[in-house]
């Protein structure tokens, strides 16, 4: 097994149960096949995915903006 980034987002919330609730901000298109079976909500896809805190957006080039 080996790890790859498919992907940007923003940790939300942290479960009691360690569940990690992330708000994607950018998908890579390459790994498109791995956020459809994210979509899908398929466990082995589920149970294979790392959260890690890396960046901030703002290092990452990207800039967040919430409707209010």
């Amino acid at each position: 097994m080996f790890e790859r980034q498919i992907g940007i987002g923003l940790v939300t919330n942290v479960q009691q149960n360690g569940l990690v609730q992330v708000t994607v901000l950018e998908e890579i298109p390459a790994h498109a096949g791995v956020w459809q079976r994210v979509r899908n909500r398929e466990a082995t896809v589920l149970s294979q995915l790392v959260v890690k805190p890396s960046i901030s957006p703002g290092e990452a080039g990207i800039r967040v903006r919430f409707n209010e």
